[in-house]
């Protein structure tokens, strides 16, 4: 599996195709866990999430969690792209 550098993302409402990306740090994936942050600016000032998932076939899930955040986080669930031809 390749670790791309970058995440798509959507804006609201979130079913709607990635309009831009953002730049994934600290990308690891080992024995099929995978953990990576994203850092966003909104307003001025910077958002660290932290993802950690597990890859199964064509999908990853996990949970995500902002940094200075409380509780055990969100989950997040990820399929990977069709291949255009």
């Amino acid at each position: 599996m390749r670790l791309s550098p970058s995440l798509p993302c959507s804006s609201p409402p979130r079913r709607s195709p990635p309009t831009r990306s953002t730049e994934i740090k600290d990308g690891k994936l080992k024995d099929g866990e995978l953990t990576f942050s994203v850092t966003r600016e909104r307003n001025g000032q910077s958002m660290t999430t932290k993802y950690q998932g597990k890859v199964d076939g064509d999908k990853i899930k996990g949970k995500m969690m902002r940094e200075g955040g409380q509780g055990e986080g969100r989950d997040w669930e990820a399929k990977r792209a069709k291949d255009e031809k």
